[in-house]
């Protein structure tokens, strides 16, 4: 099999002495034998442009878009890859649920997909669905991730609309990526509102190969020390290296690389990793 390479488009961090543009968002070029797939499209199309043109991605060339979820800083992107190209776009079914977070006080802040569900379905082929999919030899979305670890709950701060209420969004459309080749395989994280025990573990039912590296948005900035400790007690009984990328934070990072040592990396626009 020839090696697929994945490459950091769209991060909070950028590789020092570059020109990398840094934002609040999170977006990984994967090239593949047969395709050019983009795994989120970070928060806005200006930094995406700018660090893929930098980098030397053509995003005129792109096939598949998934989606993680619907966040803005996952999705702002989207329409202006639609405007320079047509790639099927994959997600959750609930990836445009309108989507809130809670504010100080009773204010809500929207942050949800940018543009309206109509308008990108309107200029691309969408399929939506919550199940696990083969996108292209050795590379499945999760789909759905089941939430069996007490632990890693969603915060009641995020919130979205339903039947014209306003409910706690438990983000059952956030999806993670697998990646293999022969026995191994890598697990690609957009924000990981699922958390990460949760994910590898829903993965692990998916893929026959070992998973030996996690890399991408692990939501770990604001975690509690209860779930901080069984995560890390998590990936050193799994021999999982963890490159954290976006959501992740300095100081889950700094506790991360003190504790796993050359079992962890802060991730970077400008990383590439290949398998």
């Amino acid at each position: 099999m020839q090696d697929i390479t994945i490459t950091c488009l769209c991060d909070n961090n950028v590789k020092l002495s570059t020109k990398y543009w840094g934002e609040h968002g999170i977006s990984f070029y994967i090239e593949t034998p047969c395709c050019n797939i983009l795994f989120d499209t970070g928060q806005t199309y200006d930094v995406l442009s700018h660090n893929a043109k930098a980098l030397g991605k053509s995003l005129d060339e792109i096939d598949k878009i998934v989606l993680s979820h619907g966040h803005y800083d996952h999705t702002g992107g989207l329409e202006g890859i639609l405007g320079i190209c047509s790639p099927t776009v994959y997600a959750h079914p609930a990836v445009f649920d309108k989507k809130f977070k809670k504010g100080q006080g009773s204010e809500l802040e929207y942050i949800g997909v940018p543009e309206i569900k109509d308008a990108i379905i309107s200029r691309a082929d969408v399929k939506l669905t919550s199940r696990s999919i083969e996108l292209t030899k050795s590379l499945y979305t999760t789909g759905e991730i089941p939430r069996a670890n007490p632990l890693e709950i969603v915060p009641e701060i995020f919130i979205k609309e339903a039947s014209g209420a306003m409910v706690h969004d438990t983000l059952i459309d956030d999806q993670a990526l697998i990646v293999e080749n022969k026995d191994e395989a890598i697990v690609l994280l957009g924000c990981n509102h699922a958390g990460l025990i949760n994910t590898i573990e829903h993965c692990k039912k998916i893929t026959n190969a070992t998973i030996t590296n996690v890399m991408g948005g692990t939501h770990l900035a604001n975690a509690p020390k209860e779930r901080m400790e069984a995560t890390l007690r998590y990936l050193e009984l799994e021999d999982i290296t963890l490159y954290g990328f976006h959501c992740t934070g300095d100081s889950a990072s700094y506790i991360l690389k003190k504790r796993r040592m050359d079992a962890y990396e802060k991730g970077y626009v400008g990383m590439v990793f290949t398998i």
